[in-house]
Order: C-alpha cells, then structure tokens, then sequence
C-alpha cells in the first residue's frame, strides 16, 4: 500500500503475490472508526480513492483459503 495514497490502493497477500485467484475482503475506517470502505476483491486489485477524504485510514483485510487463513491490518493515509 503506497503510503501516502492520492488516487489508488490495492492489497496483496505477502504470501501469494499478485495471485488473482485468491480473493479476500477488505474493510477501510477513517480516523473516527467509521466504516468507508468494505468489498471482495482479487489480490492486486485496485481501490478508488476518489471519495476519500484526505486523512488517515485503518484497514483491515480478510479471507480464507482452505486451511491458510489470512488476516491483516494496517493504516495508510490520503494526501491528494
């Protein structure tokens, strides 16, 4: 995830790269804890940021794969 962001995003599993068959769910808070951002995607897809206000966003990216389970979160912030 750039850092800071002005247009785009996109997450991928430090485990499986740019596999665009592993899907996962992300969710993205802005700094009060709401909720901006929640959606399946394809490791490697990119988010729009066009709504985004700048500011610092939390993210918390989800998905099961078989018995691998995949759980990451972090911040990024938005500065356009």
């Amino acid at each position: 995830v750039p850092n800071p962001a002005k247009t785009m995003v996109s997450f991928h599993s430090a485990k499986y790269g740019l596999v665009p068959s592993k899907k996962f769910t992300v969710k993205i808070f802005d700094a009060s804890n709401d909720k901006v951002y929640e959606n399946d995607f394809y490791s490697g897809e990119k988010i729009n940021l066009g709504s985004f206000a700048n500011g610092t966003y939390f993210y918390s990216v989800k998905g099961e794969d078989g018995s691998d389970n995949i759980n990451y979160k972090g911040k990024f912030s938005v500065l356009k």
